[in-house]
């Protein structure tokens, strides 16, 4: 008891008996509107989605790999120096072999452009990883989603056998 009021009461007992129960018209004006090969159709288009970006994350990755490696060749590279509009002189950048990597939630390191290849690639084969499970996805969706098709093509007799068993 809480302030008087029992929890398991038998009027509380038939309110939650009532909500577990369910009107068979509602659920039926429910699930009216519930397709699911556009369902399984949207999944699909969402999961191809997130694979093409994973694929374009880890050819920024491999543009990245190529870049330290040019970069952690050399302390130092030549280069002309804008001075102004209209004028450059020829001059050094320097620490070319230091770069700041993200770790994630906001934290970064500045490491050599070696470590940085090796970060750069853990996170390649993650999202190698990644794309390969949502392969496996995609391949589980267009099933379920062949399925729902033949089913959807069959309502009629699929809902008489399922009523009559």
């Amino acid at each position: 008891h809480f302030f008087g009021i029992s929890f398991f009461s038998p009027t509380s007992r038939a309110a939650l008996k009532m909500s577990l129960c369910f009107d068979e018209k509602f659920l039926e004006e429910e699930l009216s509107g519930f397709n699911p090969v556009e369902a399984y159709v949207r999944a699909y288009t969402d999961t191809q989605k997130t694979i093409d970006q994973l694929r374009r994350n880890l050819e920024e990755y491999s543009t990245l790999q190529q870049t330290l490696e040019r970069a952690g060749e050399n302390l130092s590279l030549p280069m002309m120096v804008p001075f102004g509009p209209l004028a450059l002189f020829p001059g050094r950048l320097v620490h070319t072999n230091e770069v700041m990597a993200f770790l994630g939630d906001n934290w970064f390191a500045q490491m050599t452009a070696k470590q940085a290849q090796g970060v750069a690639s853990r996170r390649q084969l993650k999202i190698q990883e990644s794309i390969a499970t949502l392969e496996k996805r995609l391949k589980s969706i267009l099933s379920k989603l062949q399925l729902a098709e033949d089913l959807q093509g069959e309502g009629p007799e699929l809902s008489s056998t399922v009523s009559a068993g």
